[in-house]
């Protein structure tokens, strides 16, 4: 989402062997609430080594540069009284949650205390974000691609600015290939960041993962090694009661893994994101666009990473 603060705005069963049997219609009922209720738990634990309860660390640098594009006059600074660089550190713990007939699991991604800071103002003090102890559930394949973000209303816009961290959510829902060194595979993958009807973001990472030499790290664990390099775009769309906009985006992307040989869990990610984020503002009740639009150039730098 686009980061600027507009401030103009009885039965019987008989079985073979045995002697006929007639249970309460209650029991039979419990069994069948049962078998409902089970066909919607966990999956076996070996379905879900890399995901039983991952505690992990995240912090994550934004960089934000705003331009009103007006009348065909280029590119000039918005004046606008929110900071343009954003510090974020924090923790985040991810649990397997429910299945869904599909098969898909979902995730229940808790926030711990997150952090924020804004190295432009040298004189401020960091500060608990909005966005600690809230949480969202992650709906996804096992080894599979990522369907759904959900619950997501309550952490979007001001002041919390969930909306912001596309790039770490993204990351939080990496798909890993598995890959031979030296290997390469070119993967499409979907990130919808929808709120409601009115309101939403739909990614698209096209991204090749190439398999790396394995390495060690600082306590001689074994560690695979994966990097990639791609291209994002994506298309949102926004309505409020005096407009609507049209929001589109293109960047560039990449980032290298570190996964455990023991254990198939992610160990550390770190991600780079460069894109440019257009807005067309539309007065509500008429059909041409206004007299501008906004123009914002993002770079992110973070890493999430298991905490031991």
């Amino acid at each position: 989402m686009l980061h600027v603060a507009i401030h103009r705005q009885g039965i019987s069963t008989l079985a073979p062997g045995y002697h006929h049997r007639r249970y309460p219609v209650g029991m039979l009922l419990l069994v069948a609430l049962c078998s409902v209720y089970c066909r919607h738990r966990l999956p076996p634990k070996d379905d879900l080594t890399q995901w039983i309860h991952r505690e992990m660390r995240f912090s994550v640098q934004a960089r934000f540069s705003t331009y009103l594009l007006e009348d065909g006059r280029g590119e000039v600074p918005l004046e606008y009284s929110d900071p343009s660089v954003f510090n974020w550190d924090g923790t985040i713990n991810v649990e397997p949650a429910r299945r869904y007939r599909d098969e898909s699991i979902g995730f229940k991604v808790d926030l711990g205390p997150i952090v924020v800071s804004y190295p432009e103002r040298p004189n401020s003090l960091p500060v608990f974000s909005g966005l600690s102890s809230l949480s969202f559930e992650m709906r996804r394949f096992i080894g599979g691609e990522l369907l759904q973000l959900r619950q997501l209303e309550h952490l979007s816009g001001q002041p919390r600015h969930g909306d912001l961290l596309m790039p770490l959510w993204a990351s939080l829902g990496t798909n890993i290939p598995r890959l031979a060194v030296g290997e390469t595979v070119t993967l499409n993958v979907h990130l919808p960041y929808i709120l409601d009807k009115d309101r939403g973001m739909r990614l698209t990472q096209r991204v090749t993962w190439t398999r790396e030499e394995m390495v060690q790290d600082e306590d001689g664990v074994q560690l695979h090694h994966l990097s990639y390099t791609g291209t994002v775009v994506g298309k949102g769309w926004e309505k409020r009661p005096e407009w609507t906009a049209i929001h589109s985006s293109d960047g560039e992307c990449r980032g290298q893994v570190w996964v455990e040989v023991e254990e198939p869990h992610r160990v550390k990610h770190e991600f780079h994101w460069t894109t440019n984020l257009s807005s067309v503002f539309t007065p509500q009740g008429t059909q041409q666009p206004g007299n501008g639009s906004l123009l914002q150039h993002q770079v992110y730098d973070g890493i999430l990473e298991d905490l031991k």
